[in-house]
């Protein structure tokens, strides 16, 4: 069951990601947080705890200009950030210690055309969403359209090009150099995929995250390799989420939602969800 969103704080920027670092390091601060303004950018801000937070008291600017981000699916694991890089299958990670990136990986064929229409969710651009839950790091990204390019660079080929929207992938990686552990090709239409997060191994979709009701009618089971039909209720409180993502530490759900970082507590017993 999903809770009521309490909201944290507002923001000048539409869209946007705030994070949480799920496993952070033996020397790290597990209360810190993290900001990506908007659905482009160049900069991650740091904060010290929640109230530095919602007081917009930032600790540290990162400069991520040299491999800049686009979407809002990025995550905070192990003290890294996970990205998507902008109009490409690219994503990176950049370890917020070394203020660096350390690794770049191909979503599909590292020579495939990018079109701007491949995007991974209905209503917010970026063809990858990152998630992390009790069993680690995750990445869902959409589906390429470039018919020279059959192969999926991940491992999931061969692509059939009657696809199109309807198809999109989720893999579990490896957080060091993001290499594939497994890899499944889904089946939903982009119109039904508003956002997704991962919790105990399963993908859940909300439906819809531009109206006030909507539901979670998709959900797929990573160990089973299951897809499931819950009736989970959603809110999108001010119309408009652009972010969902799960924190495994303190079982909730961060959202960003017309300019307003809310969080969803989330009831968990033997059935997720």
């Amino acid at each position: 069951m999903i809770g009521k969103p309490y909201f944290k704080r507002n923001s000048l920027h539409q869209q946007g990601a705030w994070m949480r670092d799920a496993e952070p390091p033996r020397g790290v601060s597990g209360s810190k947080l993290w900001i990506a303004f908007d659905s482009k950018g160049t900069e991650l801000f740091e904060f010290t705890d929640e109230d530095s937070m919602i007081a917009n008291d930032t600790s540290i600017t990162f400069d991520l200009s040299q491999m800049r981000y686009e979407g809002t699916g990025h995550v905070v694991y192990q003290n890294s950030l996970y990205y998507s890089y902008p109009e490409s299958w690219k994503i990176v990670k950049y370890d917020i210690t070394e203020r660096d990136v350390t690794a770049v990986r191909y979503l599909h064929h590292r020579d495939a055309k990018f079109y701007r229409r491949e995007q991974l969710y209905s209503s917010t651009p970026g063809v990858a969403d990152f998630a992390v839950d009790e069993t680690g790091l995750w990445v869902i990204y959409a589906n390429h359209q470039d018919p020279a390019f059959t192969d999926d660079d991940f491992g999931l080929g061969p692509r059939d090009p009657n696809d199109a929207e309807d198809v999109f992938y989720l893999a579990k990686i490896e957080p060091r150099f993001m290499e594939p552990l497994k890899k499944f090709k889904l089946r939903l239409p982009r119109i039904h995929r508003g956002n997704g997060f991962m919790v105990c191994g399963s993908l859940y979709m909300v439906r819809n995250t531009d109206s006030l009701r909507t539901n979670i009618r998709y959900a797929f089971d990573a160990y089973t390799e299951e897809v499931k039909t819950p009736k989970i209720r959603f809110t999108n409180p001010y119309g408009n989420t652009s972010y969902l993502a799960y924190d495994p530490r303190k079982r909730e759900i961060l959202g960003w939602d017309s300019k307003n970082l809310v969080m969803y507590p989330l009831l968990i017993d033997n059935n997720p969800l």
